[in-house]
C-alpha cells in the first residue's frame, strides 16, 4: 500500500497494483469531472430520436438525471434521460421494438381459457413500464364474479390464480395441502399487535403453525419479488419496502423465540415444497 496525494489535495491508501495498472487514476474527482460536462445534444440523432431541446431533469436514486427532449421518426415525443441515449438503451419511443415483436412473434389467444380461479374473457391495453418492459394483459374474471386485468405470463406460469379471494400463492396452496395432510394445527395471514409495515398496515406471515396448542413455527412463501424488483409487482420502489417488510418480520420471530421457515419462489411444485418441509423443522414431527 502506498499513501498518495492527487492533484486535487485528497490524501489516500492504495495499493501498488491499481497504482501501476491504471485501476485507479484520482480520488473520484476525474470521474466527476467526466460526468458533469456539459454536453449539448441537440441536433443529435439516437436511433429514431432526434434531440429537440432540453428536457426537464428527472430523480432518480435521490438524484437529478438530465433529459433531453427528443422527436421519434414515427412522430411522438418524450423527454428521454441522456444516459439512455448515450448508451443505447432507448433508441425510439418503443415503436421499433413493436415492429420487431410483430415480425417475430407467435401470438397465442388466450380466450376463454381457464387458469385455476380466472376465466380470461378478451384482451385488454398492454401495461408498458418505465424501464421499456410489456406485458400483454387479459381481461379476467374469477370464479367470486370480480373482474380484473392480468398480465398472459402471471396466467401462464400459475403466478396468479385468482383475484386474492383464494388469500394465496400456488406456494400456499401447497403448504397448506401438506399441513392438513400431516393434521398440523393452523392459521392462515397471521399477524401480531406490534408488527406493521412501512405504512403504518398490518404485516402477516403465510402460516402459523402450532405443536402441542403453543405457537411454534410461522412459514413464509416468497414470491420472486422478495429476492429482486419486479415490474408486474411495483418494481424498484416496491422491492425496497417488500425488503423492509422481510427485515420487520424475520426481527419479529426472535423477538418473539418462534422458528421462520422461509420458502423461496424457486420451489413451486408439491414435491419440492414438501422436501423442503419434510428436511427441516418438521422432519421429527412427520416422521417421528
Amino acid at each position: 500500500m502506498w499513501h498518495c496525494r492527487c492533484t486535487c489535495g485528497v490524501e489516500k491508501d492504495l495499493a501498488a497494483g491499481s497504482l501501476k495498472n491504471g485501476d485507479s487514476k484520482s480520488c473520484g474527482c476525474l470521474k466527476i469531472e467526466s460526468l458533469s460536462k456539459n454536453r449539448d445534444l441537440v441536433g443529435s440523432t439516437f436511433g429514431r430520436w432526434s434531440v429537440v431541446r432540453r428536457g426537464e431533469d428527472v430523480l432518480q436514486w435521490g438524484r437529478l438525471s438530465k433529459a433531453w427532449f427528443c422527436e421519434c421518426e414515427c412522430g411522438a415525443t418524450r423527454d428521454v434521460l441522456e444516459q439512455s441515449l448515450l448508451r443505447g438503451r432507448s433508441i425510439s419511443c418503443g415503436c421499433y421494438r413493436i415492429e420487431q415483436r410483430r415480425e417475430t412473434a407467435v401470438f397465442e389467444d388466450l380466450t376463454g381459457k381457464v387458469f385455476n380461479q380466472w376465466t380470461v374473457l378478451s384482451r385488454t391495453d398492454d401495461r408498458f413500464y418505465p424501464g421499456g418492459g410489456r406485458s400483454q394483459m387479459w381481461l379476467c374474471r374469477c370464479m367470486c364474479g370480480s373482474e380484473n386485468a392480468v398480465a398472459g405470463i402471471m396466467l401462464r406460469q400459475g403466478i396468479s390464480q385468482s383475484c386474492g379471494c383464494l388469500h394465496g400463492s400456488i406456494q400456499e396452496s401447497h403448504v397448506r395441502d401438506f399441513l392438513l395432510k400431516n393434521d398440523f394445527q393452523f392459521e392462515s395471514q397471521k399477524t401480531f399487535d406490534g408488527l406493521v409495515g412501512v405504512g403504518g398496515g398490518p404485516l402477516s406471515y403465510d402460516f402459523l403453525v402450532f405443536k402441542d396448542t403453543e405457537p411454534w413455527l410461522l412459514i413464509e412463501c416468497q414470491g420472486e419479488q422478495h429476492f429482486r424488483p419486479v415490474e408486474y409487482f411495483g418494481g424498484e420502489s416496491r422491492f425496497a419496502i417488500q425488503q423492509e417488510h422481510d427485515r420487520r418480520k424475520r426481527a419479529f420471530t426472535v423477538v418473539r423465540e418462534l422458528t421462520l421457515l422461509e420458502i423461496p419462489y424457486t420451489a413451486r411444485t408439491a414435491e419440492s415444497i414438501g422436501e423442503l418441509l419434510v428436511s427441516g423443522p418438521f422432519q421429527e414431527e412427520v416422521f417421528g
